[in-house]
């Protein structure tokens, strides 16, 4: 875990009181946030800022680059303004906003909120609302509140080791899983699911809700990602029908492991446009 000590040296998290909340970040690159572009990347499952490391050095020279760790809110509302006022403490006006897989629902709740404060738009191995889910997803919130935490962390450890492929270029990022798995607290959990079950029970995300907005939109899929299998990915092609696509080959729900040069190369020309 060499990189990711080397990493955590070089970004020392910050930490800011908004609202009732402490809430924890990094802001690295360029800080002239009136002469530069931001970016904000969202964190996925793991749900803190250091799991940024394998995106974060790739855009810090050229952005400047913030990357929140998720107080223990329990809405996407609470959580998407607590992110607005993280920039509004480093005097970012408006970010490029990208998130993959749970951070593409924090993204598109952080857009409809904030629409103001989103340049454009990157949604990553993600998916929509689906109110189908929300019943057994509050059930599973009741029992975990009920569960020890020693359990829910190895059961958070598994769930999240089975995203993971078992390849070589893995290995890294599943000890650095692992590591932050195993120092997860119950609170935060709880607050994770909640946010889920918010968040999928959204029936106001519907195709042409962002007809207003003037940013632009990138889809990042695999054509074999267990998360996001076909039928998910139609249908994000389908409430965003503005949207450029990107289908990758054989990377499952881990492109930016396994194929980061390309997955770089086209989040770069995104961003690079006009």
């Amino acid at each position: 875990m060499d990189r990711v000590r080397k990493f955590r040296q070089e970004h020392p998290p910050k930490r800011a009181r908004i609202g009732e909340q402490e809430w924890e970040y990094i802001a690295a690159g360029p800080s002239r946030p009136e002469r530069e572009r931001a970016l904000l990347l969202l964190p996925g499952a793991l749900a803190v800022a250091d799991s940024t490391w394998i995106t974060l050095p790739h855009f810090e020279d050229r952005f400047r680059v913030i990357a929140p760790t998720y107080a223990p809110v329990s809405t996407m509302a609470e959580l998407v303004d607590g992110i607005a006022g993280i920039l509004d403490k480093e005097g970012i006006r408006t970010a490029a906003v990208s998130g993959g897989s749970y951070g593409g629902m924090v993204a598109q709740a952080f857009v409809r909120r904030h629409p103001e404060r989103t340049e454009r738009l990157i949604l990553s191995h993600t998916a929509l609302p689906d109110p189908s889910r929300v019943p057994a997803l509050k059930k599973g919130v009741k029992l975990i509140e009920w569960l020890p935490e020693g359990l829910l962390r190895w059961i958070y450890k598994k769930r999240l080791a089975g995203l993971l492929p078992r390849t070589p270029e893995a290995d890294e990022f599943r000890a650095y899983t692992m590591e932050v798995a195993g120092s997860a607290t119950k609170a935060g959990l709880l607050a994770l699911y909640r946010r889920v079950a918010d968040f999928l029970g959204n029936e106001h995300l519907r195709p042409g809700d962002l007809d207003g907005w003037p940013g632009k939109i990138l889809l990042l899929m695999s054509d074999d990602d267990p998360v996001t299998p076909e039928p998910a990915r139609e249908a994000m092609k389908a409430m965003y029908p503005q949207a450029e696509e990107h289908v990758f080959t054989g990377s499952g729900h881990a492109t930016a492991l396994l194929q980061p040069e390309r997955y770089f190369e086209v989040m770069d020309r995104f961003l690079g446009s006009s």
